[in-house]
């Protein structure tokens, strides 16, 4: 054969390889560090129950990582773990960490003070009272660190962050005060106990705060949040610890303070504190933004890091390498499908570092965390696997991995070609679905062939029950105290106009024949009017309603089973 003939059948099958090669092999730099991380690998329990690991926070020391996550267990408990690279393993750190397993932890948060690994959580007391708890690496087993935190131990607290300056240990988190506003606290762990620095950090004393995050070197201590003013629109503020008060530090840090900002995520060059977040534009699109503080005001680094600015981004996480700021977030494309996307600032603009970082272009991602030290990045997820189950992994990024933006109509082909064709993002598993598993090959239960649907075509439970088709037993234990008698009222949760979207009726008596009223007050819900700051992040990373929404009951992509209150 010619050379030139076969030079170019070389050339055009490169070509298709840009097409056919599966992402995760596609993306240049970023490796998969081992597999998932899950404690459940099959994902099979024994109760309905679904084995998510969720909000994973990395951190490294030296150039080991480390990787903090909460997972539910097949009795339906979520559990904290800790897991660190050895070689080409992941190596767990003697978990799960929490006081009790028979109790719910969540939202851990890890960090590093010289050689030692220190890990916060919030887990619910033997009164189901959410605490905050740290505990210490020694090497060989955990070491509870000053007890609980809380600032009101009869207060919920939950979110905590922890951050190192490389000698001392800070920590920052939300607790609902008496009167059901969300606060903002943060406390120093001076080598014996818990020290809290100033007092609640929120600018109204009646205002919900916000998604905490902290950041400090060796001179400085900087802590930001988001907090409603009084037209309830969530602005993003920055305070600088200056040793004795907390001082603000540059104003409202949005790009339009007409507009929401949530979620901001913190880290340090040097002295010089930047910030990521995501913000609603004027088309209700969020789009993540960088800034940088001089010490007098915050400078936007670039705009938006949307991938494309009409589909939304959220959950941002910034680290630096060097000074140079990573920031990592999720994105939704075309197929509907949240992909976990990183940049870097290259002087004048973001630099994307590879395709999306999804081991399955299939495969939802929430979640992400990034870290650097040395010359590695490092980003932790949760990503969909094919069981509707969020899988945890670890990618590091190798070399250069400057991705040319021109390459988007390769993303946009891999897009449209996913299996998934909804345009609606998928977050958690729905009860049982009417599909035989290959592996089983056995058909769906006989019983769902007789229960009602909804005009989703998802099994309607309460149909159920109005159909005299379903009694459910008030427990399964026959010790349980009598069931309390059901309230039959609709709540309503009123919707910040600007949505666009109806009211939320939350409907208590339906919630009454499944469950007892202390299944969910007062551990996930404060029973005092404006005590709960739900929003559907929250809820999108189990919270409040997604406790059982997306695991046990039904998935929450029905925007208008809840939301049917019109104004």
């Amino acid at each position: 054969m010619p050379l030139r003939i076969l030079t170019g059948i070389i050339i055009i099958l490169a070509s298709l390889s840009l097409f056919l090669t599966p992402l995760a092999a596609q993306t240049p730099g970023w490796v998969l560090d081992g597999d998932s991380l899950n404690i459940n690998k099959t994902g099979e329990t024994s109760l309905a129950a679904t084995p998510h690991a969720l909000a994973p926070s990395l951190t490294l020391k030296g150039s080991i990582p480390y990787i903090s996550w909460s997972e539910i267990n097949d009795k339906g408990i979520a559990l904290v773990y800790v897991a660190h690279k050895q070689g080409n393993e992941w190596i767990m750190a003697n978990g799960p960490l929490n006081l009790s397993i028979t109790r719910n932890a969540s939202t851990p948060s890890a960090a590093i003070v010289g050689s030692d690994l220190y890990v916060a959580w919030s887990e619910a007391d033997p009164k189901n009272i959410l605490q905050i708890n740290v505990k210490k690496w020694d090497g060989k087993e955990w070491i509870l660190v000053g007890g609980g935190l809380n600032f009101n131990p009869e207060n919920h607290a939950s979110n905590p962050v922890i951050e190192a300056d490389g000698s001392a240990l800070y920590i920052t988190w939300i607790e609902i005060n008496p009167s059901g506003v969300a606060k903002i606290y943060v406390k120093l762990w001076d080598g014996n106990s818990w020290k809290l620095l100033g007092n609640s950090l929120n600018k109204s004393l009646d205002r919900h705060g916000l998604t905490p995050s902290i950041s400090a070197d060796k001179d400085n201590v900087y802590l930001a949040w988001a907090e409603y003013d009084e037209q309830d629109v969530s602005k993003l503020y920055v305070n600088h610890w200056n040793g004795s008060i907390w001082e603000d530090a540059g104003g409202v840090i949005n790009v339009n303070q007409d507009r929401y900002a949530l979620s901001p995520s913190l880290s340090m060059a040097g002295s010089i504190p930047y910030i990521a977040w995501m913000e609603y534009d004027s088309d209700g699109v969020s789009q993540v933004y960088v800034k940088r503080y001089d010490g007098k005001e915050w400078r936007q680094i670039g705009d938006s890091l949307n991938i494309i600015p009409s589909r939304p981004a959220t959950s941002p996480s910034i680290a630096m390498k060097g000074n140079i700021p990573y920031a990592a977030w999720t994105e939704i494309n075309e197929a509907g499908i949240s992909g976990l996307f990183v940049k870097h600032w290259k002087g004048s603009s973001w630099v994307l570092d590879g395709p999306s970082l999804n081991i399955n272009p299939d495969g939802a991602v929430t979640a992400p965390s990034i870290a650097t030290e040395g010359g590695t990045v490092y980003a932790g997820f949760s990503e969909m696997d094919t069981n509707n189950i969020y899988r945890l992994y670890v990618k590091r990024l190798e070399g250069s991995a400057d991705f040319d933006l021109s390459t988007q109509a390769i993303m946009k082909t891999r897009a449209q070609s996913s299996t998934k064709k909804s345009s609606i993002p998928v977050y958690f598993k729905s009860t049982p679905k009417d599909f035989i598993r290959p592996e089983e090959l056995l058909p769906p239960p006989l019983a769902y062939k007789y229960l009602p649907r909804t005009a989703m075509n998802e099994v309607d439970w309460m149909g159920g029950i109005r159909d005299g088709l379903l009694k459910p037993f008030d427990s399964t234990d026959p010790d349980a105290k009598p069931p309390l008698i059901p309230a039959n009222m609709e709540t309503i949760l009123p919707i910040k106009k600007s949505f666009g979207i109806p009211d939320v009726i939350f409907p208590h008596s339906s919630h009454a024949m499944w469950l007892d009223c202390r299944n969910c007050h007062p551990t996930i819900f404060t029973p005092k009017r404006g005590g709960n700051p739900i929003t559907m992040h929250k809820v999108i990373e189990g919270e409040y309603c997604g406790r059982c929404h997306g695991v046990v009951a039904f998935r929450i992509f029905d925007c208008f089973r809840c939301h049917s209150r019109e104004p």
